[in-house]
Formats: structure tokens, sequence, C-alpha cells
């Protein structure tokens, strides 16, 4: 513990949320505690404490739902202070600013005849440590860090093989198990790319491209490890470099005819005959905002014609993400309707739906937005993830609206008996903040809590007037965090 960069990794860690996931009570309720964190982690599990961990699963494209391994604040910044112990001797992150567009354009500009595209099917959930910890030794040189690493990894997975996903510290560790494979690749002869679990191999012929299938299937078989059937594709150069073309035609084709239908002609000195007609074209801005919404529209219309998989409707859903970004500040609201559509068929869009209403803010339109939560809400069909994103849109999108929908009320008294206590935390402190906590339900929420989540029921129980005195105290006084998620709430609502 002594030799680990505690302090550093907390000040400049302590404040980020998980990757994809929205800013959550349990590391919001702690962000003025480093010190406290920096004790709690020295002191606790540097005498052996087990590591809580609870599952929260999100929605991928295939293979099933993605399980996300939540910890404590202070375990995980004992991870990440584990990883930068030997961060220097890793090999350098690909999940790096560029990376990614550099790794789709590899091959596209050679004059190859082919490019085999693979991917490691759930590749952080199989890793495995024993064969994790031989690498990071061989690279490092410490044995003790290593060691404690992997300890970490296997009690937090409560298992030998796995690494808990959206960490910065995890895609260090997937890059490094992976690099492997980079090595055998190499040492082949084959020109490939890798982004985190992505490969992209160039290949001289049809024959060559499917023996470096082969290969690639057995060399990660050895690393435990298997390869995605649906992601594992063999394109003719050309191929990849014409869809690439018809993804830039696609949009720039919608965004002409946008600002075509959006040109004004205005006679200057005169009416008609008399005036001399000047084209007034649209700002980009207004054409591009035009176009998103012509291409969501066409999208939702597309899918209830025919699969999602099929053309015309891939390079629509491609665009999905940019067009609710694109429209975030635009004078027309999407209609639920399309909303709901765009959630129902693909889940883990829920995020970018969410993000689409709370940049809205800034109108007269709060109530409708929280409305909008509540349709999706009610679909029933709700990731503990997607739960989570609800959640975050209703503190934001209640502290602004005039009207609280019933059903609403309704749906997060459901949701204080999720079976997942971070679900039911976060619920218990969006409650807190809409004066809907219940007081009868406090000490059995407390109850069921573990460290993950007892600092933020903690702090909704003391943003909420109503619970008895001896109730408020005991539940502060159990844990130094709990202290401080207290004193975090007093310090943000005073």
């Amino acid at each position: 513990m002594r030799q680990l960069p505690l302090e550093e990794v907390i000040k400049s860690s302590l404040n980020r949320h998980l990757d994809h996931f929205p800013p959550l009570i349990i590391d919001r309720c702690l962000s003025n505690s480093q010190r406290a964190v920096a004790k709690y982690i020295s002191s606790v599990y540097a005498s052996g404490a087990r590591i809580p961990a609870e599952t929260i699963t999100m929605p991928r494209r295939g293979y099933g739902p993605r399980p996300v391994r939540m910890t404590t604040p202070a375990a995980r910044m004992l991870y990440t202070a584990l990883t930068e112990t030997i961060a220097e001797a890793l090999p350098p992150p690909t999940r790096a600013p560029g990376n990614y567009d550099i790794h789709r354009r590899f091959g596209l500009e050679d004059g190859q005849n082919y490019i085999v595209d693979l991917d490691v099917a759930a590749c952080y959930e199989y890793i495995d440590h024993a064969v994790l910890r031989t690498e990071l030794v061989l690279r490092s040189m410490d044995l003790p860090a290593c060691a404690a690493l992997t300890s970490y990894l296997g009690e937090v997975m409560a298992q030998a093989r796995g690494l808990p996903q959206m960490f910065t510290s995890s895609d260090r560790l997937a890059d490094t198990y992976l690099s492997i494979l980079d090595r055998q690749l190499s040492r082949k002869g084959y020109m490939s790319s890798r982004y985190v679990d992505d490969i992209r191999i160039i290949a001289e012929s049809w024959e060559k491209a499917n023996t470096a299938v082969e290969e690639v299937a057995e060399y990660i078989r050895a690393l435990g490890l298997t390869l995605s059937p649906e992601k594992t594709l063999i394109y003719k150069q050309a191929t990849l470099v014409d869809q690439d073309r018809e993804d830039a035609d696609f949009y720039n084709t919608h965004f002409a005819d946008a600002k075509a239908s959006m040109t004004q002609i205005i006679f200057v000195g005169g009416l008609y005959e008399d005036g001399e007609p000047i084209e007034v074209e649209p700002e980009d801005r207004e054409a591009a905002e035009a176009a998103a919404w012509n291409i969501l529209f066409e999208w939702q219309s597309a899918t209830k014609h025919g699969s999602s998989a099929s053309e015309p409707i891939a390079p629509l859903t491609r665009f999905i993400n940019r067009g609710l970004s694109t429209l975030g500040r635009a004078a027309r609201r999407l209609p639920d309707h399309l909303l709901k559509d765009i959630v129902f068929e693909h889940p883990v869009k829920t995020e970018q739906v969410v993000r689409y209403l709370t940049a809205r803010t800034g109108e007269p339109l709060w109530d409708e937005h929280l409305k909008s939560i509540v349709a999706l809400a009610e679909m029933g069909r709700q990731s503990p993830w997607a739960k989570l994103w609800l959640l975050h849109a209703i503190e934001i999108l209640d502290s602004i609206s005039v009207s609280r929908p019933p059903e609403l009320v309704t749906w997060l008294d459901r949701q204080l008996d999720d079976r997942h206590e971070i679900v039911r935390a976060e619920t218990a402190w969006v409650c807190s903040t809409m004066g809907l906590l219940p007081a009868n339900r406090v000490t059995n929420l407390y109850a069921r809590a573990s460290p993950i989540t007892q600092p933020a029921i903690a702090a909704a129980v003391s943003r909420q007037a109503g619970t008895s005195e001896s109730t408020r105290n005991g539940i502060r006084d159990d844990s130094p965090l709990n202290r401080e998620a207290v004193k975090w709430v007093e310090q943000t609502t005073s």
C-alpha cells in the first residue's frame, strides 16, 4: 500500500465516472473526500477486507447483455493505483484519441486485395488472470505488484477470469493481454492493426485471408478467447472503400437536399419581374439539422418495412447517434414515438436519447421532456444500466419542471425495490431531491446496502427531512465515508 500512488490517482480520478454511465451518487457523494478515501484504502483494504461487487448489465450488439462489475469508489481507486504502478511497462493504449479512425482506415490505401476484420467475442469477460499475470511480470519484472493486481481481479470478478468493464485500467490490461496476439501475428508476417479487441489483417488473396482467420482463431483459443462469428468478415478492399464513400455520399446527399429545399428566392428592388431574384441559402447548421431530422424519420419508416441489417436501413442506423447529437439544440423537438422506437430497436442508444433530452434544458418544454422519460420508463424493457440513465434524466428535468407526472412517482417507488443495490441507491437519491423518499423505507434500504452504496444512502437520508434523528445518526456514524457523504450534502445544498 505504501508504494501505491494513491494520492495522485484519487486526485485525478475520484471525480470521473464510468464510461457510458451517468454520474452516479455513489461517486458524487465522495467527490470532495480525497483524503478520507485514501485513508479508507490504506486501512480497510490493507487489513484484508473483502471488496464488494455487483453486476450491472447494459445492452450491446450480439452475445447478450454486457456485464459491468461495479465496486466501491475506493476499490476502483485501488485498481487504478495498482495498474499505475506498472503502467510504464505496458503497451501504449489502443483506445486513444484518433486511434479508431486510424484503425478503420488501415489497409484501405495500400493496394492489397483483401481485408480481414475480426472481433474477439466478450473479450473482457474471458481474460485469464494467470496468463495476464505472466505477461505483466514479463513486462514489468514487478512480481508483487502483478500478483496484487491479479489477486484484486480475482476477488472482484469472483473467478479466475475477466476484467471489470468501462474502466481505463481494464483497457490497459486488455491491450497488454492481446499484445500476445499482436506478437504472434507479427512473427507470422501479417500486416495487422488492432483497436482494443477489433482486429484487421491485410491479405493478398482469398486463400490467405481464410488462413488468417483460422490462425487467429487458434491463437486466441490458446488465450482462452474466441472470435465472434457475426463480426468475423472478409472483404475485398474495394468493398470497404466503396462503403466509406457511400456513407459520405449518403449524408452529403441528404444535406444537399435539405439545403436546396430550404433555399428561398427573394426579389431585390421590386416585386417579381420588376425585381432582381436572389437565392438565400440557409446556414449550414440549419441544413444539417434538417438533414438529421429527415434521416431519423427515414430510419423509423424503414424499420417498419425491413430488416435492421439490410440496405438502406444500415446507413440510416449508423447515423442515429450523430442525428441525435445534431438535433440536441434544434428548434424542433423530436416526438416521443420516434425516441421510443430508437430505444426499442437499439436499447444501447438509451444513453444518446437521454443526452438528447437533457441537452434541451434551455427551452420551456421541460414538462414534455419529463413525460418522454416516463414514456421510456413505461416501455418495460429496461436493463439496470438504462434505469440509471433514466434516473439521471429525472433528477435534471424534475428540478426545472413545473409539473410531475403521477406515473413517474409510481415508477420511482418501484425502483426502490429493484434487485440491484446501485439502482436502489440512485433512486433513493433522486427521490430525496424530489422530497419523495419514504421515511419508513430508509431502514430497509440501508439494511440491504453494502459498502458500495451505504454512503449514497446516507447522502439521500441526509438530503431529505422526515427520517428520525436516531436513524439518521445511526446511518451517518456507521462509516467514516458515510460521514463524508453527509458532509458533501451539507456543502452542496447550503
